[in-house]
């Protein structure tokens, strides 16, 4: 901060009158030194930001990692629940396929057997 009756002093020695170097100064204690930036405020403030983004990279680093983790064991529970389901289906079609096959060899052994009755009765017949 700077201060202002010097500097009102210094304005009116080089010849500014007094009214007009006394507005100045308080123009200029408006716009206060300490708003204005320096460069080691914006070397601190690169720093920061720095470390802040790193600190960030840091976390989503750590959520990547959990979140790969937790995917992985969705995906190893959906690969585990899948497999089950495609063994369970695959064993009732195969149950379902052995029946059919049965019901299918009885209706041709039926069928084999009435052909068999039949060319009997027409060997007797024919006689």
């Amino acid at each position: 901060m700077f201060n202002a009756i010097e500097l009102v002093n210094e304005l009116e020695d080089s010849g500014m009158p007094k009214e007009q170097a006394e507005s100045c100064v308080q123009a200029m204690q408006k716009f206060s030194v300490e708003n204005l930036v320096n460069k080691q405020d914006i070397v601190n403030l690169d720093k920061s930001l720095r470390l802040e983004i790193e600190k960030f990279k840091v976390e989503i680093h750590s959520d990547m990692k959990v979140f790969k983790a937790e995917m992985h064991s969705h995906f190893s529970s959906f690969k585990a629940e899948m497999k089950h389901s495609f063994t369970s289906f695959k064993t009732e079609l195969q149950h379902e396929l052995r029946s059919q096959k049965q019901e299918i060899i009885i209706t041709l052994g039926s069928i084999v057997a009435g052909c068999m009755a039949l060319t009997v009765i027409l060997q007797q017949w024919l006689k």
